[in-house]
């Protein structure tokens, strides 16, 4: 099942072992990584910033969100460049979408999750003309600070499929808009094509920036200039974390043990945290001695 995001903006949070109220969902911490939404963002009292890691969300129901108990709530003010992110992270809505063919489509106004896992789904954009139109999530290439990149065929072959369905009525109209050409049916076989890279330097989902003809390099190699808020999150967190002892066994979510009560953090286990998600290295940071 999805919801569309403002479906679950001002949504009340429920402790199921509690029974009460325990906050109400005012944004989302959104990994450009995944794609997903990591966190769900509660109401704060003061010099309070709570968050409940989407995946500790029972349901994301009609009424609203439920949780086993208070224990999903974690303090995210424990981990200070959390703050940086939500203040300079991703925004979808209000955001200019491109194509990697360098097209402007028009601004986010809209995006749905899965309730299940937290995913993206869908972004709805509003185009120059006032009309909504949605793409997969899965054909967005960057969620970016300043712009959202998507797969220029994944948008082409929407608009092909929409210019059949206008002459299927007998519309007769060709989709002709300025410096844009008519579809012919051997361009369709853009869908098949490898996407080109966009010429103009932006940011990719890990952090990494990334040129036509340039080679990728690795987040360490940065400086946090150059990195995006999810990247200088990770660097943060690398350089903070490696070299702490443990203060409780450290599991998956399936409970398998990554690591022991009193071990200390090693880079690969800093590695193998990273890859489960960001909601798992705050997990982490919250599981070392200060």
């Amino acid at each position: 099942m999805e919801k569309r995001s403002q479906e679950i903006v001002n949504s009340q949070v429920i402790s199921i072992s509690d029974g009460v109220q325990v906050g109400t969902v005012k944004d989302f911490l959104i990994s450009p990584r995944q794609k997903a939404v990591d966190f769900l963002l509660l109401n704060e009292g003061e010099g309070e910033l709570r968050g409940i890691p989407f995946r500790l969300a029972d349901g994301v129901g009609e009424y609203a969100i439920t949780v086993q108990d208070k224990g999903a709530i974690v303090d995210m003010s424990r981990i200070g460049v959390l703050q940086e992110i939500i203040d300079q992270g991703i925004k979808i809505i209000g955001t200019k979408m491109i194509s990697n063919k360098g097209r402007y489509l028009g601004e986010a106004v809209e995006f749905t999750v899965d309730t299940l896992s937290g995913e993206l789904t869908q972004v709805i954009y509003r185009e120059e003309d006032g009309g909504e139109k949605s793409v997969e999530a899965h054909s967005v290439m960057t969620l970016g600070l300043e712009v959202i990149v998507v797969d220029d065929s994944a948008v082409s072959a929407q608009t092909v499929q929409l210019g059949r369905s206008s002459e299927s009525e007998g519309a007769g109209e060709n989709f002709n808009k300025g410096d844009e050409r008519s579809f012919s049916v051997e361009e369709e076989k853009v869908q098949d094509a490898e996407p080109e890279v966009d010429p103009v330097k932006y940011e990719n989902t890990a952090g990494i920036s990334q040129h036509e003809g340039v080679q990728e390099t690795s987040q360490e190699e940065n400086q946090e200039g150059d990195l995006d808020p999810t990247g200088i999150f990770v660097k943060r967190q690398k350089d903070n974390l490696i070299g702490k002892t443990l203060i409780k066994d450290f599991k998956t979510d399936d409970g398998e043990v990554l690591a022991h009560e009193n071990e200390v953090v090693t880079e690969e286990l800093f590695n193998r945290v990273y890859q489960i998600g960001t909601q798992k290295l705050v997990e982490l940071a919250t599981s070392v001695r200060e």
